[in-house]
């Protein structure tokens, strides 16, 4: 390499870089400018105009914000609603549990009229095979008089 100026440049670019702390800079520098400004760095306008700017600029630091008690349980309950809204349409089936339900009461109800009907047919049959043996003896009037009495 005939030219070491860029290598050694990055070199030393790298270097400082490397043991550079953003963060403490930054916090160290607002300590200093609220020390040396007073009341007049930070102020209520100032916060608010700065939450405006981070939540248009960049909205998806909305669920880091820090907030008040009453704030962060309401904050916390639309964030469940939003993770119950999200696991429901992420089910294969939604509503599989209520239409199974369905499904079996409407079957229980059915195999219920089922065996109703099916003890009217034998009660039904019962008394017509007594029929048959009264009517079986014939010439007896007694019979069909009872016969009659039942229907």
């Amino acid at each position: 390499d005939m030219d070491t100026v860029p290598k050694y440049y990055i070199q030393d670019l790298l270097i400082h870089e490397a043991h550079r702390h953003p963060y403490i800079e930054r916090l160290c520098q607002m300590y200093l400018m609220k020390i040396r400004y007073g009341d007049r760095f930070i102020s209520p306008a100032g916060s608010a105009w700065r939450q405006l700017l981070v939540s248009a600029v960049f909205p998806w630091l909305q669920k880091y914000r820090v907030f008040r008690d009453e704030r962060r349980y309401h904050a916390r309950q639309e964030n469940k609603e939003i993770d119950d809204i999200k696991q429901e349409e992420n089910e294969p089936f939604v509503g599989v549990r209520e239409v199974r339900d369905g499904v079996v009461h409407a079957g229980q109800s059915i195999q219920n009229e089922m065996m109703d009907l099916g003890e009217e047919l034998a009660s039904a049959q019962s008394e017509v095979a007594n029929g048959i043996r009264l009517w079986g003896t014939r010439g007896s009037t007694r019979a069909s008089e009872q016969l009659l009495r039942r229907q």
